[in-house]
């Protein structure tokens, strides 16, 4: 099972626990505003509106080694330019929106996170 943030890879990307919690933290705080403007974009059938903000969150993401939720912003980018998108647009929109729940829960427990319980990386 592929975990919402890869945190050895962030560790690694950051440096140290204390600076992979800052950056989570901050990324949480943008986060709901950035889903709300995709969802709000995809209720009124903007499809340009909506993938902008998908690749915006999909770069974001994926700097912070949220790997699950950066691969769902591409998909909902790429379903905004298909055919026949409009199907496929709503179940990327709805497992976006599942995914976001899931790192949100999960990120949260990273930035409490004991630094003991924190994996070591080799060689370190």
């Amino acid at each position: 099972e592929t975990k919402p943030i890869d945190l050895e890879a962030a560790l690694y990307e950051f440096g140290d626990l204390e600076t992979v919690r800052h950056v989570i933290s901050q990324f949480l705080e943008t986060l709901p505003d950035q889903l709300a403007e995709i969802n709000r974009h995809a209720t009124s059938g903007d499809l340009a509106g909506v993938a902008k903000y998908a690749h915006a969150l999909k770069g974001s993401a994926a700097t912070i080694e949220a790997v699950p939720l950066a691969a769902a912003a591409a998909e909902l980018e790429t379903a905004c330019g298909a055919p026949g998108v409009y199907e496929s647009f709503q179940a990327k929109v709805e497992q976006l929106n599942f995914i976001c729940s899931a790192f949100q829960e999960y990120a949260a427990q990273i930035i409490i996170l004991p630094v003991k319980m924190v994996p070591r990386q080799e060689g370190s």
